[in-house]
């Protein structure tokens, strides 16, 4: 986040709530860099129109209890005002080759059961990261994380659990929703 940036949300956070009566002073600092780190992403000149347009949103009350959902609502205004200035990013390719438009697959092991659930995460390498989304993690991060990255054994591993889980399910289901017939002794 630039210093730009995070004066211009500062001076917005204070602001807004000053509007709705209340002391941005009383919000921890770990809860405002938090929230920071939310919309950080978010360009200056934006934070400068959400202060005119903050009387918009419906009551104070959105704005103290969630400030980054007030945000993101102002956020989304500004983008139908202002078209032409949101960066439209195309993709150019990214150094990870399991990227798929700024996202790539991992898989996490449940080390009792051996069972793989499958994980997005968001591309470090190319840095693609979208409007209030968090950082992204590198190949590197996810492996030191304890993620799986995917490959031919693993992906169809992944398969023929989901396989196995659905005909379980059905076989569940249909078990729970098959008529029970009971013959009447003649």
């Amino acid at each position: 986040m630039s210093d730009e940036t995070q004066t211009a949300f500062k001076r917005f956070a204070g602001m807004a709530y000053l509007y709705f009566g209340r002391d941005v002073n009383s919000v921890p600092p770990d809860t405002l860099s938090l929230w920071m780190k939310e919309v950080g992403n978010y360009p200056a000149e934006f934070f400068s129109w959400a202060l005119e347009h903050v009387k918009s949103l419906d009551s104070g009350r959105t704005v103290i209890a969630n400030l980054p959902k007030a945000v993101k609502e102002l956020w989304a205004q500004w983008l139908r005002a202002n078209p032409d200035k949101h960066e439209r990013r195309e993709f150019s390719g990214c150094k990870n080759p399991l990227c798929e438009d700024g996202r790539f697959w991992v898989y996490e092991q449940n080390h009792e059961t051996s069972e793989l659930t499958r994980r997005i995460a968001i591309c470090a390498e190319c840095r693609r990261v979208g409007q209030g989304m968090t950082a992204g993690m590198s190949r590197y991060q996810a492996e030191r994380a304890g993620y799986l990255l995917p490959n031919d054994d693993l992906d169809a591993r992944y398969s023929e659990q989901q396989e196995e889980k659905t005909a379980k399910d059905w076989a569940r289901f249909a078990d729970v929703r098959a008529p029970r017939f009971v013959r009447e002794a003649s």
